[in-house]
């Protein structure tokens, strides 16, 4: 754009004429803050997980290792269903 802002008349015309089709799902900041903490959970309890197999099921050696005391690890095991 010639006046350093663009607007509709600036765009190719498959931009301008596109019309949303039922099976396209509009962007949601809310679904994707919502996918990015089930995926940090997931990494997190697999962490928890891995740590538990190296260190022979050894909670307090796990908790240190992941900087948090017992009773979070505990919280956080019992939260995604691990068991020692």
């Amino acid at each position: 754009a010639g006046d350093g802002s663009i607007d509709l008349a600036c765009l190719p015309e498959e931009i301008r004429s596109y019309s949303r089709s039922p099976a396209v799902q509009s962007f949601s900041l809310t679904d994707h803050r919502q996918k990015k903490r089930a995926q940090a959970a997931q990494k997190e309890r697999q962490k928890i997980i891995t740590l538990l197999a190296k260190f022979g099921a050894n909670v307090s050696r796990v908790a240190r290792e992941m900087g948090v005391s017992r009773n979070t690890l505990y919280r956080k095991m019992k939260r995604y269903g691990i068991e020692r």
